[in-house]
């Protein structure tokens, strides 16, 4: 036993240190992400935008599907999502890719994309990466499958595509499905809305209150009223 020990915390010793990048790799990938946020500006991934409206991001989306045939880094994408600021800024984008059921649960097919355009993940976070003002991560989004990925699971793409501009743009049956998920943010624009939202509910707590305190007068008055007129 006691020759056991020693060679079992060596094993563990050596797995931790095999796993922890260097620092050398650390700052060679500071470097590195670094050069990609100051290329990359506004960008999301391809050519989407951070900061756009929702109808630019209709027609850069429906161009990154296009250029990309329906993909990233060979894997399929069934449908790209935006999430908009209270003023209308897009600041979040979430890629849809493959169904769960399709891979096994312990893979997420965007980590090989990821990890070769933008370096190592994040040290306190798996599955995350930031690149200047941009936070990126992968996980799993249950949501109804769009017809396009529905055609595609079932026939090959060429004989799917045929189908397609006829096609309703949802299945007539909504059904929910886990589908592998690439997300994009915009740090500073996720920022300026949770911002917005707090001014929003603090002017409508301020309206309700105000609202509350004109009510209480009114009653007042009325009270005084009709002590006056006995």
């Amino acid at each position: 036993m006691k020759k056991i020990l020693p060679l079992l915390i060596t094993t563990v010793c050596f797995a931790a240190c095999y796993d922890r990048p260097s620092k050398e790799a650390i700052e060679k990938d500071k470097v590195f992400k670094d050069s990609i946020a100051l290329a990359d500006g506004d960008r999301v991934l391809g050519n989407i935008r951070f900061g756009i409206n929702e109808d630019e991001f209709e027609i850069q989306r429906e161009q990154f599907l296009k250029e990309h045939n329906d993909s990233v880094y060979g894997y399929c994408i069934q449908r790209i999502e935006g999430d908009f600021t209270q003023q209308g800024k897009l600041y979040q984008v979430k890629f849809l890719g493959l169904d769960y059921q399709d891979h096994p649960s312990d893979e997420y097919p965007f980590r090989d994309f990821l990890t070769a355009k933008f370096g190592l993940e994040s040290s306190s976070a798996p599955n995350r990466w930031v690149v200047g003002n941009r936070v990126i991560s992968i996980g799993r989004e249950n949501t109804i499958m769009s017809l396009r990925y529905a055609l595609q699971k079932a026939y090959t793409r060429a004989l799917a595509s045929r189908h397609l501009d006829d096609a309703e743009t949802e299945p007539s049956e909504v059904q929910f499905h886990n589908f592998y998920t690439m997300y994009f943010v915009s740090d500073s624009l996720r920022f300026e809305h949770a911002r917005q939202i707090a001014e929003q509910q603090k002017a409508k707590e301020e309206k309700t209150h105000e609202e509350m305190r004109r009510k209480q007068e009114n009653m007042e008055k009325r009270k005084e009223n009709d002590v006056k007129t006995l």
